[in-house]
């Protein structure tokens, strides 16, 4: 895919783009995969991502420790410049629902939990095919009340399709006592079918995200045919306006833009606090992929605004 110059983002973002490689040169999912095959592709990121989340580990100098949440077992993550008396927040790392785990993922978690000040509590939910959606829903809402009973006012961010859970296991919650106190989505993905006016305006524009094959693979083997499960596209969950507050953030040029504006519309059509953010010319998850960016920063800066206003 030709990738024309956009001048509306940094320097930094651009060769960030020009130096990704094109899509049939990355790793591909297993088209209609074996247990095996899925099992393959998961170790192989988990190898992989190892090099960039100990270079993540030693530059910020962060203390990894694991704990057990409920049915889970999860990651507290604190850089050495975070607020070690601040409350945690929650993370629910992104990869297609089937792929990464909280320790794969620590390129991104380190790197957040520095630019917002605070810990994070990096959950380590089950993966498809391994898992389905309704499974993975109940077992992060039980994990998830439990880290808010022993860090009262945690609040929660999700990426990509951790997003999409976050969105999901609040509503398992529903209307118990332990709720986040606020829901940090970045690029959420919300609608687990090809929907959404700018999946097909941006499908050619966007770099880091295909839905054919590759979120169409992921959302089958997550929600085989209950696509529109409230479970699997929390768009399609009813909200009020006792739902946590949310800041949404996403780029500009990403096939999940609608997933994003949708939601964001619905939740303030049910009178919820909602702020969208849309960043011009940026991609998917770019806070996440390329923290050092200056549009990342700035996106950072707005996270922890919002949280600390919160807290």
């Amino acid at each position: 895919m030709d990738r024309p110059q956009d001048n509306s983002i940094s320097k930094q973002a651009q060769a960030f783009l020009d130096a990704l490689p094109p899509f049939e040169d990355r790793s591909q999912l297993p088209l209609n995969g074996s247990a095996d095959e899925w099992r393959a592709v998961q170790d192989m990121v988990e190898e992989r991502m190892r090099p960039a989340c100990e270079k993540a580990r030693q530059y910020h100098n962060a203390r990894i420790t694991e704990i057990g949440a409920g049915p889970l077992r999860a990651l507290v993550i604190a850089p050495e410049t975070v607020n070690q008396t601040a409350t945690p927040a929650i993370y629910l790392h992104g990869g297609g629902y089937t792929c990464y785990s909280a320790r794969s993922s620590l390129f991104a978690s380190i790197p957040l939990a520095a630019a917002i000040g605070r810990p994070l509590v990096s959950l380590d939910y089950p993966l498809a095919p391994f898992s389905a959606c309704h499974l993975t829903v109940r077992l992060t809402a039980a994990a998830m009340k439990d880290v808010l009973q022993r860090f009262s006012g945690a609040s929660l961010i999700g990426e990509s399709a951790g997003g999409g859970l976050a969105l999901s296991a609040v509503n398992d919650l529903g209307g118990q006592d332990f709720q986040p106190r606020s829901l940090i989505l970045i690029s959420p993905w919300t609608d687990l079918a090809n929907r959404g006016e700018s999946r097909t305006a941006m499908a050619e524009h966007d770099p880091i995200l295909q839905y054919e094959p590759g979120l169409r693979v992921c959302a089958q083997a997550y929600a085989g045919n209950r696509l529109d499960s409230p479970d699997a596209s929390p768009l399609f969950a009813d909200y009020d306006h006792a739902y946590p507050p949310c800041l949404i953030l996403c780029g500009s040029c990403e096939i999940l833009l609608s997933d994003s504006r949708r939601l964001h519309e619905k939740l303030k059509t049910a009178n919820a606090e909602s702020a969208l953010e849309v960043y011009k010319g940026m991609f998917h998850s770019f806070p996440i992929l390329a923290p050092d960016l200056p549009e990342s920063e700035y996106a950072m800066r707005s996270m922890k605004a919002f949280l600390d206003s919160r807290s």
